[in-house]
Formats: structure tokens, C-alpha cells, sequence
């Protein structure tokens, strides 16, 4: 993409995240995926990680969604072991089935 068109969604993006914070608070769960998702965009890879950890234990590990975008945030941080495991976790949650998810490629994160 054209780093200008990336850089006004992005700022697109902040700006609809501070409503979203004025809506619904920012302890709402969505507010912290949210941040979570922003920051695997921008390559903040550990706070991605620490966002999503917190949103996925709020919902008790059920949400294919937040499974699929920590397992994208572990694989973008190294912690292989960590997506593999994720990854796992997402294809035997019953509603990953409802939502299209991009084929894992396991061979990537496990030798």
C-alpha cells in the first residue's frame, strides 16, 4: 500500500479508537482488542501481545477473532511456541468454524 494512503487510515483509525474509548469506557473488552489489534498494525509487538492476552483471558479464550490476532502478534514477536500453541487453541474453539480464518500455515511456526 501507499505509505500516505496507510499513514490516513491509520490516523483514521486513532481517531475512531478515541471515540470508541469515549463510548464504551476503556476497560470494555472490544476497547481492548481494539487497542491490541492497532498496535500488531503498527509493529508494537509486545503491547499487541499484552492487550490481546488480557482481552482473550476476559473472554475466557473463546473469541477467534482475539485467538487469531494474538497468534499473529506472537508470530510477529518470534515466540513461535506461543502462536503454534494459539493457532491450536483457534482451530478447536467450536465458533472458528463460523469465521472465515485464513488457513493457518503451522509448518511456518513448528519445524
Amino acid at each position: 500500500k501507499d505509505p500516505a494512503v496507510k499513514k490516513k487510515q491509520m490516523e483514521a483509525a486513532q481517531q475512531n479508537m478515541k471515540e470508541l474509548l469515549t463510548i464504551a469506557g476503556d476497560s470494555a473488552p472490544i476497547v481492548t482488542m481494539m487497542q491490541g489489534k492497532i498496535a500488531l498494525v503498527l509493529g508494537h509487538n509486545r503491547k499487541a501481545i499484552s492487550k490481546l492476552e488480557k482481552v482473550n483471558s476476559q473472554w475466557e479464550g473463546r473469541n477467534p477473532e482475539v485467538l487469531g490476532l494474538l497468534a499473529s502478534a506472537y508470530l510477529a514477536d518470534g515466540q513461535t511456541g506461543a502462536a503454534a500453541t494459539t493457532l491450536e487453541k483457534l482451530m478447536a474453539t467450536p465458533a472458528s468454524s463460523m469465521v472465515a480464518v485464513e488457513n493457518p500455515r503451522l509448518d511456518r511456526v513448528r519445524p
